[in-house]
């Protein structure tokens, strides 16, 4: 299931919201080994961010990663869509999309429906922002951890949006093109970083950021 979530800092107005899969079931517990691999091969239900890079009939061809087989998101597979009432999307659009089934003789397929509620729930074409790369076992933890160190010291921060897909991309949008680039920035170095020097490194990375922006409007 993927789930919308907003989370209010206590200490301050500012609020984010992410996506992120869980797997729900009373009689077992699903675990995942990871490896440190560096290309991404689809499973079924995996969320992910892609671009699309072509249409054939009534699909589109998205990809993944650079260098990997494209996928294949159908023009319906979006809430409600029919022939009068799809999205109509370009070369060049992101969407954040589940992966709907792997079969070793044809494409993967995404959806970019809920299936345990037929509605969007985050899934979709993503507008604005920016997209940033880090290590797929880095991003899956991210997905699944709500409370993720470096998520929780940005948004005493600012206010974002995310969208983290298990492809190893991480879709950003804060109010302003500065905030979004140094939330992004933090994320990719948080990878090195230890969770003592997280709360110390956004300071000084926001600090930056204002100096910045201040110079700039002198």
């Amino acid at each position: 299931m993927s789930v919308r979530q907003v989370h209010t800092h206590a200490k301050s107005n500012h609020c984010w919201t992410f996506w992120r899969k869980r797997h729900l079931s009373a009689k077992r517990t699903v675990y995942y080994v990871e490896a440190n691999s560096k290309r991404y091969l689809p499973e079924s239900g995996d969320n992910v961010i892609g671009v699309i890079i072509g249409s054939f009939g009534d699909f589109y061809r998205v990809s993944l990663n650079d260098f990997s087989v494209p996928v294949v998101l159908n023009q319906f597979s979006f809430p409600n869509a029919s022939k009068k009432n799809r999205p109509r999307l370009e070369v060049g659009d992101l969407i954040y999309a589940r992966v709907e089934s792997v079969n070793p003789n044809v494409d993967a397929e995404i959806s970019c429906v809920d299936p345990t509620t037929g509605k969007a729930e985050g899934y979709g074409k993503l507008e604005g922002g920016m997209v940033f790369k880090v290590k797929l076992a880095y991003a899956r933890n991210l997905l699944f951890d709500p409370n993720a160190h470096i998520l929780t010291e940005l948004v005493t921060k600012c206010k974002f949006e995310i969208a983290i897909g298990v492809n190893g991309k991480i879709w950003l949008k804060t109010d302003d093109i500065l905030s979004t680039i140094a939330c992004g920035r933090c994320i990719e170095k948080s990878q090195q970083w230890s969770d003592a020097d997280i709360k110390a490194n956004v300071e000084d990375a926001f600090a930056a950021m204002k100096k910045s922006k201040d110079e700039g409007d002198n």
